[in-house]
């Protein structure tokens, strides 16, 4: 199946290109790090939890707006310098990928739009679910699963466009979703096998975060960089096999 394949080839790129994958993002990817770990130590316990009432210290609210900023800039960063280090073979010459300020912008201005057209997709969906949902309502517990496939679905689909961005390449969203057109079984397959492993990769942190916090802190950090890498990587290896017409090898 081309989905599981999509799928394998993105998990192998991220190990078989090990050493430039840290290269890339390692420096960058700390900085997140940093920033979770200081909303973990730092805030008041109850903005932590979502408290609408816990007064934060306006000391403390710069810091956390500089480092979500911050957090946003390197992710953006590391998104863009993988993609071209695959696509162009765009070595880094140091531990820090070349700056492409222009790409990134963009990235972070087609990544906001096309998570307003899925969600605005999304939210057509409800109307005939939810009719179906009315006149069969033990389906009620299948919905979230049905949304969660559908963006996924869906996003998978759209994000071709994140990698062209990165390329300079001017591809429109309607050229992505003809070069796609088809080929639902694969993005529903690739769906799948994602959320699947965002679950796995998930399970120890979370046993772990009452018990060791600490170790589970550690250990969700390079969970989370396994996640971030490898969704990078799909994105690529989607756009090097619908846009450039690339063989899995």
């Amino acid at each position: 199946m081309l989905g599981w394949e999509i799928f394998r080839h993105a998990v192998r790129m991220v190990f078989r290109n090990f050493h430039d994958a840290l290269r890339v993002s390692a420096v960058l990817y700390l900085v997140q790090v940093a920033a979770s770990l200081w909303v973990e130590t730092a805030m008041p316990k109850g903005a932590r939890d979502g408290d609408a009432f816990e007064m934060i210290p306006v000391g403390s609210l710069t810091t956390a707006l500089f480092l979500g900023v911050a957090a946003v800039i390197s992710s953006l960063w590391i998104a863009v310098a993988w993609h071209r280090f695959v696509l162009a073979e765009e070595y880094p010459s140091g531990w820090l990928p070349r700056w492409h300020g222009d790409r990134m912008f963009a990235y972070f201005g087609w990544g906001i739009a096309i998570s307003l057209i899925v969600l605005f997709g999304a939210v057509l969906m409800t109307i005939p679910v939810s009719v179906l949902v009315m006149l069969m309502p033990p389906l009620a517990i299948f919905m979230p699963f049905a949304f969660t496939f559908f963006a996924a679905w869906f996003g998978f689909r759209l994000s071709i466009k994140l990698p062209a961005v990165a390329m300079g390449n001017p591809l429109k969203l309607s050229e992505v979703w003809e070069r796609t057109s088809g080929s639902t079984g694969t993005f529903l397959v690739l769906a799948l096998c994602t959320l699947g492993a965002i679950v796995a990769v998930s399970v120890i942190p979370a046993v772990l975060g009452t018990a060791a916090p600490s170790l589970a802190f550690a250990l969700g950090a390079i969970a989370n960089w396994v996640v971030t890498m490898v969704g990078i990587s799909i994105l690529t290896t989607l756009y090097g096999v619908y846009i450039e017409g690339r063989r899995l090898g």
